[in-house]
């Protein structure tokens, strides 16, 4: 590296907003409709505790140097639903455990969340899985690596979105987003779509499932300020990911999803990086 000094951000850039993004049985034998609505629908006043874990590898170019960075994390949150009027629900989020770890040419860098662990905040969902009035969230602030960022982009995409249509094994529909992960000193925007079949019924810690599959395309652009100048890149987007939602209970069950951003990083002096993220979210509820 030329100059390691002078670019010692560089190797940070991509965990500066940390979008913490998003047992199975054998296919559970049950009678269903031929077609059924699903909605969030949680029981007023009861607890539901999900666990989201996420791992992120990042690899940059620079130099003809190959340098990488794993930002490792665990958030585990207490929802306690409220009210719900005109099929949006009032959610009480509580955060329980929060635990970052970075690993980078810069070092190791552990946050066990201690800034956040207890903290509450107020949001609201739509029967369908749209968040809003999530300003709580965005006041509640931690930092990664001595970066400022806040609870925010955690939440912005916690909850799958739900078709409006009646679906059955085989339904198939689109949907595409623009999701703003801002947060501290960077800006960022995705613009995800992603094609949904559902492919199938299966048994998910004893509560029966639809099972969902998405391929997902779009595109990342970020830019953050540093000691150095603006730092900004661009990225193509490719995933996939698989969804079990118990329609019964109106919740989700779990949510795996795995994303790749392949892209360049542009640095103060003009030059133009290659940059590869790799990301695997895990959520999924625990009670």
């Amino acid at each position: 590296m030329k100059n390691s000094k002078n670019h010692s951000g560089l190797a940070m850039l991509a965990i500066l907003t940390v979008a913490i993004f998003s047992g199975c049985a054998s296919t559970g034998k049950v009678a269903v409709p031929s077609t059924e609505t699903v909605r969030y629908k949680f029981v007023q006043n009861d607890n539901y505790k999900y666990r989201q874990s996420s791992e992120m590898n990042q690899v940059m170019i620079y130099m003809g140097q190959e340098m990488g960075a794993t930002v490792s994390s665990m958030l585990e949150v207490n929802l306690i639903p409220g009210e719900t009027a005109d099929g949006t629900t009032s959610l009480g989020v509580t955060i329980d455990t929060l635990g970052i770890t970075v690993k980078s040419i810069q070092g190791d860098f552990v946050n066990p969340g201690k800034d956040v662990i207890g903290k509450h905040f107020m949001m609201k969902l739509s029967d369908i899985g749209k968040e809003s009035d999530m300003e709580e969230a965005a006041k509640i602030k931690y930092t990664i690596a001595g970066q400022e960022t806040n609870l925010l982009p955690s939440f912005t995409m916690f909850f799958p979105d739900l078709p409006a249509e009646a679906i059955k094994v085989g339904y198939t529909w689109s949907k595409t987003d623009t999701v703003d992960l801002s947060a501290g000193t960077e800006s960022a925007t995705m613009i995800l779509t992603s094609n949904n079949t559902v492919t199938g019924r299966e048994t998910v810690s004893g509560l029966d499932c639809y099972v969902i599959s998405s391929l997902i395309t779009g595109i990342r652009d970020a830019t953050s300020n540093s000691a150095q100048g603006t730092i900004s890149s661009t990225g193509d987007i490719t995933g996939a990911g698989t969804l079990h939602f118990a329609p019964k209970e109106g919740i989700f069950v779990r949510d795996v999803t795995k994303i790749k951003v392949d892209g360049s990083l542009l640095i103060p002096t003009g030059e133009s990086i290659p940059l590869i993220i790799d990301t695997e979210y895990k959520t999924e509820l625990i009670r």
